[in-house]
């Protein structure tokens, strides 16, 4: 989620100062290149700190805060084969601001969701 939300925590920056952000969306698949390379903890204050930049540029917008620009993202849903098997679907989108801090909401929502599931079967 750090690799992931570093850069959105970037593209929202741009569409609160009313800019479109550059280059295509951050891929679906982000991940870190060396994943047991850093602590625990150190990953754990990262997001931390992420989440808590995020938090204040948003409590910082105006109520009237225009929604005109968009940014382009890749959205990810997790759907029900006719097997019954979970396979993601995947399309690009253009949202606003609004939308796009509902994104890393639900983005961080569906990550907690897996490691308690992780956690879950781990304990079984």
């Amino acid at each position: 989620m750090v690799q992931t939300h570093r850069p959105s925590h970037d593209e929202l920056r741009e569409l609160l100062a009313g800019r479109r952000p550059a280059g295509p969306p951050i891929p679906a698949s982000l991940q870190s290149p060396d994943p047991l390379g850093h602590p625990w903890a150190a990953v754990l204050d990262d997001l931390a700190r992420v989440h808590a930049d995020i938090v204040a540029d948003l409590a910082a917008v105006p109520d009237d805060f225009p929604t005109s620009v968009r940014a382009r993202v890749v959205v990810v849903m997790n759907a029900e084969a006719t097997d019954g098997t979970s396979v993601p679907l995947a399309w690009e989108d253009e949202i606003d601001w609004k939308a796009y801090a509902v994104f890393l909401r639900l983005h961080t929502i569906d990550h907690l969701n897996q490691a308690r599931k992780l956690l879950a079967a781990l304990e079984t």
